[in-house]
């Protein structure tokens, strides 16, 4: 075991973040509830020289924290509600940055500029009501300006859909949005598509044409329409233009990953 005692750990990223050559892990933990005091954290636990060995003797039960002498703790953000986080050099200075994805009550993307000495600066880049409803973010250049831009998916409507027969109305907040690095720490949104229940994203080239493209799905999709929108391929045209294309009924199913 390497890390124990955190509230709902969701997502996690391997990454030299001090520039000492050795991976670290960058992870966020949701907690449990709304307010201070909810053990939700972002932080980055940093490889120690020794950690090779200790983790290949590590008990399968260890104390709350990281594993002892084989990873540093470096918390960052104790928000509640930390739902995920993505790994990019965001501001061209050759170390790599952190985007972060608050939902809850917050609803907050924030940019956590790293200082190069394990000191990072904090920037609320985006604040939304609790009715956006974040799921996840992605990092990528879209207008291949050579800036990271960042492709955010709000959906979450999980209130109601595990009650049988209970289908929840339509939140008009929710879809896929991505927003432009304007290369100065702030971002403007440049492009937004309508997905009700959006929840994952990918982000790769996948016609070959030199752009970056987006596959999302959704998990909360509006079930009493006669073809619910469960995953839609978003071709990038330039210009922070998408061309969407979906997939036919028979082809429909409740993802929760991709």
């Amino acid at each position: 075991m390497l890390i124990n005692g955190e509230q709902r750990l969701v997502e996690h990223h391997t990454v030299d973040m001090n520039g000492d050559g050795l991976p670290d892990i960058v992870a966020n933990a949701f907690g449990d509830g709304y307010a201070d005091g909810a053990k939700s954290v972002l932080a980055i636990f940093y490889q120690t020289p020794g950690y090779q060995k200790l983790w290949q003797d590590a008990p399968a039960e260890i104390p709350p924290g990281p594993l002892a002498g084989a990873l540093r703790e470096n918390v960052l953000d104790r928000t509640a509600g930390l739902i995920g986080n993505t790994i990019a050099d965001f501001n061209n200075d050759g170390r790599p940055d952190i985007a972060a994805l608050v939902a809850q009550g917050r609803q907050e993307l924030l940019l956590f500029i790293n200082n190069g000495d394990e000191t990072f600066t904090r920037h609320v880049l985006d604040r939304n009501t609790p009715s956006y409803g974040g799921n996840s973010l992605r990092a990528a250049d879209f207008d291949g300006d050579g800036k990271m831009d960042l492709v955010v998916l709000n959906g979450d409507n999980v209130a109601g859909n595990h009650i049988i027969n209970i289908i929840p109305a339509p939140r008009p907040q929710h879809g896929i949005r991505v927003f432009r690095n304007n290369g100065d720490l702030t971002f403007t949104k440049s492009y937004y598509y309508r997905m009700h229940g959006a929840i994952r994203s990918v982000v790769e080239d996948f016609d070959g044409d030199g752009d970056m493209d987006i596959a999302a799905i959704s998990l909360f999709p509006q079930w009493n329409q006669d073809e619910p929108e469960t995953f839609v391929y978003l071709e990038n045209k330039g210009g922070f233009r998408f061309e969407p294309q979906s997939i036919s009924r028979e082809f429909f199913g409740v993802w929760c990953s991709i």
